[in-house]
């Protein structure tokens, strides 16, 4: 209960603590940057220090004649990371300061027109992304049974992409420029009533502050409209209740509330949750989970200001309601021996009050609009939460635990994502009904006795998915207006193509008392496969023109630790 605010997936990232002991160091080096990273005890036993930082960039592979993206393209980026630990005297308090923050820099060039085939060799785009994070955790320890733990921090990020069409005298066709913050407290408070009960309270309140710039060229006719210049604060919380209940060895119950206000139309959402465990025997297990789970959207759709055929600018979307969702799982999970693990989940999930669009009359409206069918941005059209999704599936999870020198991991869901809209009430493919997707993780490592020793390593990962799913254009209507209109009635019927991966690594590792290096060379994409990444609208062919993951990359790199 105390994750509020998702209803596909949580991230939640905790840092270790450093080295309360001694002093440890790590550097790497490769084709594609440099990574150091340090850690050890401030006072020993005490307090502790982690930090890292990573700078990369492709521009050592392009000299290569190696590109990620395209031969057009250049991509510089770094990290930054660090996590430092304090307890007191009396060991009752523990308290973090913590932090992460990246950057990103993309860039395409144009390519002399005679090289000019589709918009990706004439759009000059300039990409730059920013994020951080940073906080302080205490954690106190009020009794032999409970403890009280208070987190205040805030996180930013910026998007910047601008892009220009040197077909057109260089007209600028997209301004973006998007920054979002956040100012948190989080406070919980955690009590074991006896053996077999457990309970957890918490608040959580953000300040959300956002300047957002977003401006499209649409054609000659309109030229260019703003549908995001906006500036300014509100907040949401979130509050929490939850019980976890041990009436017996076997059985565990978690039960608990969560509910959300957000400020920026006063809007409140409520939902249970329930989960339910038995412990068969000490390697069989069953379980079962209920939610009612709640998103709101983000501040810039709300925001979005859209002409409608009158030619009038408003902003129609200030009203929207959080989406919400049920969602149930079934799972079964078997040990086999000490080493062999076999899980599989089956679930289904319910989406309504889904924005999509209000009418089609207005630019961009389609009957056949759905929100999270979008890649990217805060959408350009007048919204209703009338729209419902549809998911279920199971997920396999196959697993021999590290044991005699190797490790293998299968994994492998089957499932079913649809959607379905007020003006076009038929259940649809969604983007992301691939319809299935498998991963395969393997490594084994050879001791060398002989000599000097040391481990060699030989390591594989492979993808092998259904493909997404794209709407085709209507060319020649798409290509007489100047922008993409897309064939509603034909909405994710295109299909990508099956998507194949397989990554390939061979190391060696050498050990010794105070230090360790590892030399590895890793094939990405070792057999060179073209999968397509997206479909591109072309205003000059009236084309959707596809363009690919990165091909084969091959990564050496150099590892030393040593303390």
């Amino acid at each position: 209960a105390e994750y509020g605010n998702a209803f596909s997936g949580v991230f939640d990232m905790r840092f270790r603590k450093g080295n309360l002991n001694s002093r440890e160091y790590t550097f790497r080096a490769g084709l594609i940057g440099l990574d150091f990273s340090a850690e050890g005890p401030f006072k020993k036993g005490k307090s502790s220090y982690l930090v890292n930082f990573r700078y990369s960039t492709l521009g050592i592979l392009n000299a290569f004649g190696l590109y990620v993206v395209r031969d057009n393209v250049q991509n510089n980026f770094w990290d930054l990371s660090f996590n430092t630990y304090f307890s007191s005297k009396d060991g009752k308090t523990k308290t973090t300061f913590f932090g992460v923050a990246g950057y990103s820099n993309e860039q395409w060039y144009v390519k002399d027109s005679a090289d000019w085939v589709t918009s990706w060799d004439y759009v000059r785009n300039y990409n730059i992304t920013n994020m951080g994070a940073t906080g302080v955790t205490i954690t106190r320890l009020l009794d032999d049974k409970s403890f009280l733990k208070v987190v205040v921090g805030g996180t930013a990020n910026q998007i910047i992409d601008l892009q220009d069409d040197a077909s057109m005298d260089s007209i600028r066709i997209e301004t973006t420029d998007l920054i979002n913050a956040r100012a948190t407290a989080n406070i919980m408070y955690s009590r074991k009533l006896n053996k077999q009960l457990r309970l957890k309270a918490g608040l959580i309140a953000h300040a959300i502050f956002y300047k957002l710039d977003y401006a499209l060229w649409i054609n000659e006719a309109i030229g260019n409209h703003t549908f995001l210049d906006n500036n300014g604060v509100t907040f949401q919380t979130q509050h929490y209740l939850q019980a976890n209940y041990r009436p017996s060895e076997k059985i565990t119950l978690n039960f608990g509330f969560h509910s959300m206000f957000y400020g920026m139309n006063n809007d409140f959402t409520a939902g249970p949750r329930f989960a339910f465990k038995y412990q068969a025997t000490p390697k069989t297990s069953i379980t079962a989970a209920y939610g009612l789970h709640n998103r709101v959207l983000p501040v810039g759709t709300h925001l979005i200001a859209v002409r409608d055929s009158a030619g009038s600018i408003h902003q129609p979307n200030l009203d929207l309601k959080a989406t919400t969702a049920h969602h149930a799982i079934l799972g079964f999970e078997q040990l086999f021996g000490e080493s062999l693990r076999f899980q599989i989940e089956f679930y289904y999930q319910h989406l309504f009050n889904v924005p999509v669009n209000a009418d089609t009359n207005a630019i961009f409206e389609t009957s056949t609009y759905y929100y999270y069918n979008m890649r990217d941005h805060y959408g350009t059209t007048r919204m209703v939460n009338d729209g419902e999704g549809r998911n279920f599936g199971a997920d396999i999870t196959l697993e021999k635990f590290f044991g005699k020198n190797f490790f293998v991991l299968f994994s492998g869901s089957l499932f079913s994502a649809m959607y379905k809209t007020s003006l076009s009430p038929t259940w649809r493919r969604s983007r992301m009904d691939s319809r299935w997707v498998t991963s395969f993780m393997a490594t084994y490592e050879i001791p060398i006795k002989k000599g000097k020793g040391g481990i060699f390593q030989v390591g594989v990962k492979s993808f092998l998915n259904g493909g997404l799913r794209y709407t085709p254009a209507l060319e020649a209507e798409s290509l007489a207006a100047g922008f993409f209109i897309e064939d509603t009635d034909r909405a994710f019927e295109g299909e990508f193509g099956t998507y194949f991966r397989l990554d390939t690594r061979l190391a060696y590792r050498k050990s010794a008392k105070r230090f360790s290096y590892t030399i590895a060379i890793d094939l990405q994409n070792a057999t060179n496969q073209q999968n397509i990444q997206v479909f591109q609208y072309d205003r000059q062919t009236g084309r959707l023109d596809p363009t690919y993951h990165a091909g084969i990359l091959p990564v050496l790199s150099f590892q030393m630790d040593f303390k």
